[in-house]
């Protein structure tokens, strides 16, 4: 693990580099309380120097999303987009999968079954 960000709330999400790859790993709810320090980290992960290749968000430990999460997704996907750097979810769970299509969303995102091993 490289590095870890505290959420607003003091829990804490881990983020991993490995080559030109970020993998962030947010655990728990993303809900109003947590998606700005989400946002956040996703943020600050495009604007390092040398840009990363590929941003993935690890999925598996989020046990909840409402739409401010979601939010902080499509602000990271729009900034990732506009940078050339591919955003992937990873090991996403059906509550937010759910989420993804009842917002008309789901093909926004890039969706892979698991997370990569770092």
């Amino acid at each position: 693990m490289d590095q870890v960000y505290g959420y607003d709330t003091g829990a804490d999400i881990p983020v991993q580099h490995q080559d030109d790859m970020v993998v962030v790993r947010p655990t728990g709810e993303l809900d109003i309380d947590r998606a700005t320090g989400l946002k956040r980290v996703l943020l600050a992960e495009l604007a390092r120097t040398p840009q990363p290749g590929r941003l993935v968000v690890d999925m598996t430990g989020v046990t909840f999303c409402d739409s401010t999460g979601l939010n902080a997704l499509l602000t990271a996907r729009r900034q990732a987009g506009d940078q050339n750097v591919p955003l992937v979810l990873s090991g996403a769970r059906d509550q937010f999968l759910r989420l993804l299509e009842l917002t008309d969303t789901l093909l926004l995102f890039t969706l892979e079954p698991a997370p990569p091993v770092v």
